[in-house]
């Protein structure tokens, strides 16, 4: 990547977003998106909230690339009722970061996306070409949203990133909250069902999005990033027993048993209007596929992941538990 360029990065604060401006400084000066203020490793902390209507004017001055990680993450909390948001935050949000790019002359955009962008996934290794079909509110959000950034003519280099799910220390979704209820004895065995799904590392992640930049083969396309492999719930439940120093129990909860329940879930979610804490949707999450390739990210830019989830799943259990 050329010295001296000046980027900004929106969610800057965030977990994949610290990791970024750290090592973009290596190569220029940085600017960070923020929601409030706050320290970190960026030159200069923009403080905006995506889902008003104000300029973003300053956000993208004398900016010559942009990364948007920036958005509504899809979480359990997040009723149906709430589903707007999604479209406030990822499309109307990145509608306004893309025209005030464009308006300031802005040379590279690139739109960390998601996997969900093309719906649940499955079994079979669901690559570029595979059908998007998103199929929640954030899936869509987020696939609309990458429409108006590969349709966007005024911004010279444009890419589109989707991310499997993200590990890594200081990570905070559903594999940290996974190890925090293993080591509090909270999470039963899981039975073995042979589901794979894909991850990645985020220092691997920033790996991708830098790469997006540098290599004018990205531009325009659309790149899945993942670690390259495919995990079950099984396997990972067993290493984070044995990242805890525990031997894994004998005994494990039947499949069936927690279909049944996540089926009582679902009625109980539609008859309360929010999410109940366990339903199908959340037994998919759990037990079912979501794999994912990404050759054309490794054949297109040169992307080499450098972790696997086995390997960083001992520092990720150890500062969980320093910080309980």
């Amino acid at each position: 990547m050329k010295q001296g360029k000046r980027f900004l990065v929106t969610g800057g604060s965030g977990f994949i977003g610290r990791v970024l401006c750290e090592r973009l400084r290596l190569h220029g000066w940085v600017r960070a998106l923020v929601r409030r203020k706050t320290d970190g490793p960026w030159d200069e902390a923009v403080c905006h909230d995506l889902t008003t209507a104000t300029s973003l004017e300053d956000a993208v001055r004398d900016i010559d690339t942009v990364f948007h990680l920036a958005g509504k993450t899809d979480d359990s909390k997040t009723s149906t009722r709430d589903a707007t948001l999604f479209y406030r935050v990822n499309y109307d949000g990145t509608a306004r970061l893309v025209e005030a790019a464009a308006a300031s002359g802005v040379e590279r955009l690139v739109y960390l996306s998601s996997i969900k962008a093309m719906g649940s996934g499955s079994e079979a290794r669901l690559n570029e070409s595979s059908p998007a079909k998103p199929n929640t509110p954030y899936g869509r959000s987020k696939r609309a949203a990458e429409d108006l950034v590969l349709g966007s003519n005024d911004v010279a280099h444009a890419c589109v990133l989707r991310s499997s799910p993200v590990y890594g220390v200081g990570s905070k979704g559903n594999l940290a909250r996974m190890i925090r209820a293993v080591a509090r004895g909270m999470f039963p065995p899981p039975p073995d069902t042979g589901n794979v799904r894909s991850m990645v590392h985020v220092d691997d992640v920033v790996q991708a999005l830098m790469l997006s930049v540098e290599k004018e083969e990205a531009n325009g396309r659309v790149f899945i990033v993942t670690d390259g492999n495919g995990y079950s719930t099984r396997q990972i439940y067993e290493w984070i027993c044995q990242a805890l120093g525990r031997n894994v129990p004998s005994w494990r909860i039947p499949a069936a048993l927690l279909r049944t329940v996540a089926k009582v879930g679902d009625g109980i979610g539609l008859f309360t209007g929010r999410k109940f804490v366990f339903d199908t949707r959340t037994y998919d999450k759990l037990l079912g596929s979501a794999h994912f390739d990404s050759t054309r990210i490794r054949d297109s830019l040169g992307y080499r992941p450098q972790w696997d989830l086995e390997r960083a799943l001992p520092s990720m259990v150890s500062e969980i538990e320093n910080h309980a």
